[in-house]
């Protein structure tokens, strides 16, 4: 069954209907989606991200560099109580930790990096561990600095 919702009726341009799922998120049904499964709104002549429409207009305006994230990792849910600003390092993160983040061609596994950290409690420079490895330097210091693969330790 759709619904309208106050929180979304004030859209000027389009009203927003959306059918609620077992997990209680709010399924857009009477909007366009982009290439990802989100779906976009028009306001102010301008495209953009519901979700993101919707979470200014209970919170706010969003700081700048920053995003909305999913809890329910459902990238058609608009449910204002599923959502959370972040940056995109923590949106990463996030796919990384629920299992969603599928690299085929990241160079490294976790065995890798489990050594990797090894080789920094030891002591070893950045490029000596990137040599043994061959990645980037780069590479090594955002593993040092939990940049990336903060899920292994």
């Amino acid at each position: 069954m759709a619904r309208d919702n106050k929180l979304y009726a004030h859209c000027s341009e389009k009203p927003i209907k959306y059918n609620v799922d077992e997990n209680g998120c709010h399924i857009c049904i009477s909007h366009k989606f982009d290439s990802n499964g989100y779906p976009r709104i028009r306001r102010n002549g301008k495209s953009m991200l519901m979700s993101r429409y919707i979470y200014e207009q209970q919170n706010g305006k969003i700081p700048d560099g920053l995003l909305i994230r999913h809890k329910c990792d459902n990238p058609n849910c608009i449910n204002v109580n599923h959502l959370e600003i972040g940056n995109f390092h923590d949106n990463m993160q996030d796919m990384a930790d629920r299992g969603r983040m599928y690299m085929p061609t990241a160079k490294l596994r976790e065995e890798q990096i489990r050594l990797i950290r090894i080789r920094i409690k030891e002591g070893y420079s950045d490029s000596k561990i990137a040599e043994e490895f061959n990645v980037s330097d780069t590479t090594i210091f955002n593993i040092r600095h939990k940049k990336s693969w903060k899920s292994v330790d």
